[in-house]
């Protein structure tokens, strides 16, 4: 009943790939087809058209990150009132990860009316990973299907940790990274670091902090954001690479 990713409905199968060798490959829908797709992502017949929202204001503002991020705690979590068949108010990015990132805040919903009712420090915000849904940690797949719930359900958030890996020449080298995504996402998620390829050189010079390591969402390649195909196919055809990659704040 809950979440979306953020164009409409799609199926939840991930396509996992090596990017320095593969090619985009057609992701199938899962067993049962649109109608499991629809009952993991809330999206239950036609859409009604979105009202305006009461407090335009207060909403808009939910969608963006505030300016003052060290005022923010690293985690937080929120309980909210989840109906059958309608959406939180939030479109996340799906992968084969531990963490759901979001890529989105509506402007109706139970998260938007949360928002509305706090502090800009206490917002859920675009780039913010769910980490728990309930009792659920540890993968997005399961958190998605725990997402099905109804009545009050608590969501643990982290803060992203943002960082930029600039003018990585790779020359003819592998990435180095296999990667998994949602065709519908806006992120590449690292399923691994390789042994070999130009991340694993950068890891050996870095610190500790701008290692790349699994779990890591790319989330814009040489100053583009976009698809997860669009943010591959940059990857791909470059032979030097800007990243930029976040994943949840430490404590």
């Amino acid at each position: 009943p809950a979440f979306r990713v953020a164009d409409g409905d799609v199926a939840v199968d991930i396509a996992a790939q090596d990017i320095s060798t593969a090619e985009l490959i057609p992701v199938a829908a899962p067993p049962g087809g649109p109608r499991d797709a629809d009952s993991v992502l809330g999206r239950v017949g036609p859409q009604e058209p979105e009202p305006p929202p009461t407090k335009p204001e207060a909403l808009a503002a939910a969608a963006q990150e505030p300016e003052l991020k060290e005022a923010r705690p690293a985690a937080f979590s929120i309980t909210v009132p989840l109906v059958q068949g309608k959406c939180a108010g939030i479109a996340v990015d799906l992968s084969e990860g531990s963490y759901l990132r979001v890529c989105k805040v509506d402007a109706k919903g139970p998260v938007p009316e949360y928002n509305a009712k706090v502090s800009v420090e206490e917002r859920v915000c675009v780039g913010d990973f769910i980490c728990g849904v309930n009792n659920v940690a540890g993968s997005a797949r399961r958190m998605t299907a725990a997402l099905q719930a109804t009545g009050d359900v608590t969501l643990a958030f982290r803060r992203p940790y943002n960082f930029k890996i600039e003018n990585l020449d790779r020359g003819l080298k592998a990435v180095g990274l296999d990667l998994s995504y949602h065709p519908r996402s806006a992120s590449l998620v690292v399923k691994e670091v390789l042994s070999e390829g130009a991340i694993p050189e950068w890891n050996t010079k870095a610190s500790a902090a701008t290692k790349v390591k699994e779990d890591d969402h790319i989330v814009a390649v040489n100053g583009h954001s976009g698809s997860p195909q669009e943010l591959h196919k940059l990857i791909k055809d470059s032979t030097v690479l800007t990243l930029e990659i976040s994943r949840p704040r430490s404590d």
